[in-house]
């Protein structure tokens, strides 16, 4: 897997210069009955979201290929934390 640490990263993401780093998260609904992805870019805070029904990998996943799948040419890192839903 190609994963950077966050570490090696830092520097660009302190000085939030360019286009194309986006950051994804995941929200959980009341009562665990469903989840929001967003998915933020960090210099313009332009955000694209996706209810899903649940919070599993596959879910997220194919939630984030939605959303991104428009962007693809603007996508050059994705941060995520370490969740289960992020596997």
């Amino acid at each position: 897997m190609d994963r950077i640490g966050i570490e090696d990263l830092q520097t660009v993401f302190d000085e939030r210069i360019r286009v194309g780093d986006w950051e994804i998260d995941l929200v959980i609904g009341k009562g665990h009955s469903g989840a929001l992805v967003t998915i933020v870019i960090r210099l313009t805070r332009y955000t694209v979201t996706n209810r899903n029904f649940d919070k599993s990998a596959r879910t997220v996943t194919d939630a984030t290929i939605e959303l991104l799948a428009p962007f693809k040419d603007l996508v050059l890192t994705i941060t995520v934390d370490n969740g289960k839903e992020f596997a």
